[in-house]
């Protein structure tokens, strides 16, 4: 959604439309859900989470100041409930599964073994990370957001993102290097 539509369908969420909701989960379904995984490690859990943030947005969208943007303020939301979810728990290691398209031939069946292996053994490095710095690197590299972004989302200066940033890609270089995570042999 661009910025000016936002502001309309923010007008028509404060006014309860129906039609501006499912917008919303349109726009921003799939990338929650994405987040809420990375955090969980569940698929039913972060779909909860998921539904959860939805339901939050309605509750409070009347509160929503556009101090930052929206997506930074909906994926705080996303961020806090799935955070809330897992604490009570102790973290499990993740397994990552990514379908392979069966049209795409244009690569030899060992070559997509060894990179869904290294993007599984990229995730499980993640995934043993602290949770402060997988949260910042997963907005980062995988929504592609930017620094000031990621600021307004986890409520940090842009500079302790940039720390955050730096030590994670420290310590994920780290942990690749020793090949502690992702190798079962």
């Amino acid at each position: 959604m661009v910025a000016g539509s936002m502001d309309e369908t923010i007008k028509r969420l404060i006014r309860n439309e129906q039609a501006a909701y499912e917008e919303l989960v349109a726009a921003y379904g799939e990338k929650l859900l994405r987040l809420a995984y990375l955090v969980t490690g569940d698929r039913q859990l972060a779909e909860d989470v998921v539904q959860e943030t939805f339901f939050a947005v309605y509750r409070n969208i009347h509160n929503f100041r556009a101090e930052s943007s929206f997506a930074a303020w909906i994926t705080r939301i996303a961020l806090n409930i799935a955070k809330n979810k897992i604490r009570p728990k102790i973290w499990r290691k993740i397994i990552f599964s990514r379908e392979i398209d069966g049209t795409d031939n244009s690569a030899l069946p060992q070559d997509e073994f060894e990179a869904r292996e290294r993007r599984r053994r990229v995730q499980e490095t993640l995934h043993a990370l602290p949770l402060k710095y997988r949260d910042v690197l997963y907005l980062y590299y995988f929504e592609e957001m930017k620094i000031k972004e990621i600021a307004e989302v986890l409520d940090l200066s842009e500079s302790g993102v940039k720390t955050r940033l730096q030590r994670g890609r420290e310590k994920m270089k780290t942990l690749l290097q020793a090949g502690k995570v992702g190798w079962d042999e």
